[in-house]
């Protein structure tokens, strides 16, 4: 019969069930369109920044950060043909738009590779093109009025095959730009993102839908010449292209030296004086300053110049985003800390956001640093979330407690990795608490979003949870050697206890039945002593019988004794029978062949005694009764067994008529052992005892199991019997 290959086939399917699945989940995912924001439920756990500074507003998000290049990321990996629809504005001066067919994204101004289009200030223009960790882009496509910060625009994305199209809208006057891209070989799927670049933004009813031949054809209905962008390998080729694009650097540049210049020297002959930040620590308060400085936190207002940072108070609410340069007119004022209140703000310039000053606890609890954006480490102690949203954690290092403040980003509930315990990098502006609130911390860092938060290691591993967890295993591990020798010592005592029964049962057998025979035998001697009755013949006849049952139960004690010795163990079965042979004749002569057939084995204790037994009981009947002039022993090895053989000459019996106590004993016995018993014999033609037995169990790790149940099922028999009437 040909064995079928289950474990293959078996496996087989199992592979075929995980592809099935694979594909089927791959499916799912490209399917998974359309697709809309959760930004109006204030629900972006699908979302995924990278730079920028991001929270949730007027049923959108927005980023309030001039950083070169923030993303937000969305989507699945798996999407190819769409179409991206959004309302966005800029609030400064830059770049703000949307990402396709992202792939790879990472913190940096390109650091992705996929698409974009967006809408430019600096030439208020549609700008559309591909990025590869570099950009390349294809003309910019003015549109009429320009592009203003505060001004909500509709774009349009499609990506179909490798063309790109954009639309821009501004509802304001109903103005539109299009824009197409075809770039072979492209990017023919990836994600969909939110990017802003040099200034802050806002994104709102973000949605995506499958894209048709429909789609792009109504943006090519506009553009004239489908452009496929190449950098210009010579720098004469580059200086042509941004004349026909911008009108040349130097008009370019001119304009934006021009609009700078008017921001700054805007009525500046009235303007009080300039000072920096760090006179007004000393400064008299309520005396008219300005001065001018990079916002580092906008909620609420910080700014820093060179010489450190100060808390600003604004008369009238204004869009300001981290890293905008703004001058501000106004005075000190001194409640607790230095605030200045802000009479007059005016923006100069978009900048970069700065970068914090790496400082210690120790310096930051001086107040060397207040008001400057800093970064340190600590230790998270506790956790929460206040009233407002925002996140409050309380911190401490090797000198100092200290608390961070995080205002609520798109996480509406605390990050589950910033567990208590764990080493945490917090980036933030330092301030001194005021003398009613905090007590229990020396200083407060405000962080800008919950992406100033780093995790550098986790809990440690006595800390906790985890600290109970490894008492527990520990007394476990503890424990665990104890109840093993405990058990041990328990089967050593159940193995002494067996082995006591087991003697105890063959002493009775032997022993006891010797000694009460010779008891009667000299009580028998003592009635025949008082009363005279008998001759001395016979009493001389009692008397032999008696030392004769006395020899006996000596030399089979003496033979049972020494069988039990340890040393016996080794020694080849045959000759240790043929040792008890010698011992049972008592000096006789008595002729013993022994023949052994294949390579010795060893016998489990176990079976080698009950063996014996068996062998000493036929061979006593062989003396005793068969007047056998020759007795052969046989050993025969195999694979599996082993069999004996004991053959004598002698008289022979009827097996089923004499079968008494001691062919029962040696039947018992050898169902003990798993062994199979047979006597053969007849009248004047000998006997034959052959005996068929395993080796015995070996020891292994199933022997407990093994003992168990069987001590369970002997409790339970002992029971029913108990029981049954």
């Amino acid at each position: 019969m040909v064995k079928r290959p289950w474990p293959i086939l078996l496996l087989s399917v199992l592979l075929l069930g995980l592809m099935i699945s694979l594909l089927a989940g791959s499916l799912f995912r490209s399917t998974s369109l359309p697709f809309h924001d959760g930004f109006s439920s204030r629900q972006a756990g699908e979302w995924q920044s990278y730079g920028g500074t991001w929270s949730f507003r007027d049923h959108g998000v927005i980023n309030r950060s001039d950083e070169r290049g923030a993303k937000l990321v969305a989507g699945n990996e798996q999407w190819s043909d769409y179409q991206i629809h959004a309302d966005l504005q800029m609030l400064g001066w830059g770049d703000v738009g949307l990402l396709a067919r992202v792939n790879s994204p990472s913190v940096g101004i390109n650091s992705y590779r996929g698409y974009y289009a967006g809408i430019q200030s600096r030439d208020g223009a549609l700008i559309l093109g591909s990025a590869n960790n570099d950009w390349i882009a294809v003309r910019p496509t003015a549109i009429e009025g320009g592009i203003h910060s505060g001004v909500w625009y509709h774009l349009d994305v499609v990506a179909l095959g490798c063309m790109i199209g954009a639309h821009l809208k501004n509802p304001q006057n109903g103005a539109e730009a299009w824009s197409v891209l075809r770039q072979e070989p492209c990017w023919v799927r990836g994600k969909i993102g939110l990017r802003s670049l040099d200034t802050g933004a806002m994104w709102k009813n973000v949605s995506v839908e499958r894209a048709t031949e429909a789609d792009i054809a109504s943006v090519l209905r506009h553009v004239q010449l489908v452009q496929a962008p190449t950098y210009p390998s010579r720098e004469q080729d580059l200086a042509r292209m941004m004349q026909s694009y911008y009108g040349g650097f130097p008009a370019l540049e001119r304009s934006i030296l021009r609009r700078a210049t008017n921001a700054l020297n805007e009525d500046e002959l009235h303007d009080p004086p300039l000072e920096s930040i760090r006179s007004l620590k000393i400064a008299p308060q309520g005396v008219a300053v300005r001065v001018r400085g990079v916002v580092t936190l906008y909620e609420p207002l910080y700014i820093l110049d060179t010489t450190g940072g100060i808390s600003i108070e604004l008369q009238k609410s204004m869009p300001l985003n981290v890293g905008d340069e703004i001058e501000v007119t106004g005075a000190v004022q001194r409640r607790g800390d230095t605030t200045f209140r802000a009479d007059r703000v005016r923006i100069l310039w978009d900048r970069t956001p700065m970068q914090p000053i790496s400082a210690t606890s120790v310096q930051a609890a001086s107040g060397t640093y207040e008001g400057s954006l800093i970064e340190l480490r600590g230790d998270l102690v506790s956790r929460s979330a206040s009233s407002d949203g925002s996140f409050v954690l309380d911190m401490q290092d090797s000198s100092q407690h200290f608390r961070v403040i995080v205002p609520q980003g798109l996480n509406t509930q605390l990050p589950s990795e910033w567990k208590v315990g764990s080493l945490l990098k917090v980036r933030g502006v330092c301030t001194t608490p005021p003398n009613n609130q905090h007590e229990d911390s020396s200083f407060l860092i405000r962080s800008r979003s919950d992406i100033d938060i780093e995790v550098l290691s986790g809990p440690p591993w006595n800390r906790g949870l985890r600290l109970y967890f490894l008492i527990g295993v520990g007394v476990l591990l503890l424990m665990l050697p104890i109840a093993v020798y405990l058990q041990a010592e328990r089967w050593r005592v159940q193995v002494v206890s067996q082995e006591r029964e087991r003697l105890a049962m063959e002493m009775h057998d032997t022993l006891a039945q010797s000694f009460a025979g010779l008891s009667f035998h000299l009580q028998s001697m003592r009635k025949s002593m008082q009363g005279k009755i008998d001759s001395p013949e016979k009493f001389m006849t009692k008397l032999d019988v008696a030392c004769s049952m006395t020899a006996e139960t000596h030399r089979e004690a003496s033979d049972r004794l020494v069988s039990l010795h340890p040393a016996h163990e080794k020694e080849d079965v045959l000759a240790q029978l043929r040792r008890s042979i010698v011992s049972m004749l008592n000096g006789s002569h008595f002729p013993i062949r022994t023949s052994t057939i294949g390579s010795a084995r060893r016998f489990s204790i176990a079976t080698r005694h009950e063996l014996m037994a068996i062998a000493r009981e036929g061979i006593a009947n062989v003396l005793r009764h068969s007047n056998a002039s020759e007795i052969r022993l046989s050993l025969q090895y195999a694979e599996q067994y082993a069999v004996l053989t004991i053959h004598d000459n002698g008289d022979g019996f009827e097996v089923e008529k004499r079968a008494g106590l001691g062919i029962q004993g040696m039947r018992q016995r050898a169902e003990n052992i798993g062994a199979q018993l047979e006597i053969k014999s007849a009248l004047k033609e000998g006997t034959v005892i052959l005996v068929r037995t395993p080796y015995g169990n070996r020891v292994s790790i199933f022997d407990w199991p093994r003992s168990l149940r069987n001590r369970l099922f002997a409790s339970s028999d002992q029971s029913s019997r108990r029981t049954s009437p």
